[in-house]
């Protein structure tokens, strides 16, 4: 038997603002961005429709960041987004690569994404592929004895009910347009993001940008 320890109270989450571009002057062939904001817990109820927004934006070479800037642009080696959660806070973040001289226009490219799924609705059909590539790889990631324990052990870490992935599938299947658009309105505020920056780059040249 394992013998029970008293319970650690945790300390409150404080809401710092932070700076707001932190820049690692770097000569460097690559600059590497990270561009993110403090986001939900993992009992939010908001959580799983911006689990599906997050897919749309910036998970797998169908969404729009890869299309941007990879096939439309040529500007990003890698782009990406990537939400999480733990039980009292989460993170928000987009991350890409590119050329030093061209930081400034995928700055700019990634909040006009921002605004778009903030101004316009997401197609059904875009919606639809979205979910479905989710719901593949909610699948795919249980396939081992290991991801089974890792999948229900992380539940009883952040003190979540356990769910099958019924039950998840089924909340992914429930995101409709209209929720993506008002979630993206509701946490996508580009003030509230923070530039973090590898590479040849000053703060006051990026505050240009941003």
């Amino acid at each position: 038997t394992i013998a029970s320890k008293p319970v650690i109270v945790k300390k409150k989450i404080v809401k710092k603002p932070g700076a707001k571009i932190i820049v690692e002057n770097k000569k460097t062939d690559q600059s590497h961005i990270i561009f993110g904001t403090r986001s939900l817990s993992a009992s939010h109820p908001d959580r799983r429709a911006l689990s599906v927004l997050n897919a749309v934006l910036g998970q797998g070479m169908s969404s729009r960041l890869f299309l941007k800037l990879r096939e439309e642009m040529g500007a990003g080696y890698y782009v990406y987004s990537d939400f999480s959660s733990s039980d009292d806070t989460g993170e928000f973040a987009i991350a890409t690569g590119t050329e030093p001289k061209r930081v400034p226009e995928v700055l700019s490219a990634i909040k006009g994404e921002l605004e778009k799924l903030c101004n316009s609705p997401v197609s059904e059909s875009e919606l639809s592929k979205t979910k479905e590539y989710m719901i593949g790889r909610l699948y795919m990631g249980v396939e081992l004895s290991d991801d089974v324990a890792n999948f229900v052990g992380a539940k009883e870490v952040l003190n979540q009910p356990q769910k099958t992935l019924t039950d998840l599938e089924k909340e992914i299947r429930s995101v409709t347009v209209s929720d993506i658009q008002t979630i993206a309105k509701k946490y996508f505020k580009f003030e509230q993001f923070h530039l973090v920056i590898t590479g040849p780059h000053t703060e006051s040249e990026l505050k240009k940008v941003i």
